[in-house]
C-alpha cells in the first residue's frame, strides 16, 4: 500500500501547451551547421505541413521576425521562393541565419502563441 502524500510532498501536474518544438537552426553560409548537423536548406525541406509559429534569427541569434502559419512548410518556404517581395521582406530574408518552429494543434493556438512570443521578445 502506498501512503498518501502530505504537504510539502504533494505532486503538482503540469499540462504541456505545445504539441512539439522543432528547432531548425543554421546560417545560410555553408559549411556552418547547427547542433543537429543540418543546413538551413535541409531544415526547410523538413518543415511540417501543420499549423504553428516560426521565429527567424540573424547570425547572432537575435530574433528578427516571429510569424504564424496554417501550414509551416508553405509559409516559411514562401520567403525563399523567387518572385517579387516587398523591400522590407527582401532585407529580412537576406539576414535570416536561423529558424525555429513550434508546431501547434490549431491555427488559433498559433495565433495566441505568436502574440505571446512577440510580447516576450520585444
Amino acid at each position: 500500500m502506498i501512503p498518501a502524500c502530505s504537504p510539502p510532498h504533494d505532486v503538482v501536474s503540469v499540462k504541456p501547451q505545445i504539441l512539439s518544438y522543432n528547432i531548425a537552426v543554421s546560417p545560410r553560409e555553408k559549411p556552418w551547421y547547427n547542433e543537429l548537423g543540418m543546413t538551413l536548406e535541409e531544415k526547410l525541406k523538413n518543415l511540417p505541413d501543420e499549423p504553428g509559429v516560426y521565429m527567424m534569427k540573424d547570425v547572432k541569434g537575435h530574433i528578427i521576425y516571429i510569424g504564424k502559419a496554417v501550414s509551416l512548410v508553405n509559409r516559411v518556404n514562401s520567403y525563399f521562393q523567387k518572385g517579387p517581395k516587398g523591400e522590407k521582406t527582401e532585407l529580412m530574408v537576406r539576414q535570416i541565419a536561423d529558424l525555429e518552429t513550434i508546431v501547434t494543434h490549431t491555427e488559433l493556438e498559433a495565433l495566441i502563441l505568436e502574440s505571446n512570443l512577440i510580447k516576450k521578445h520585444r
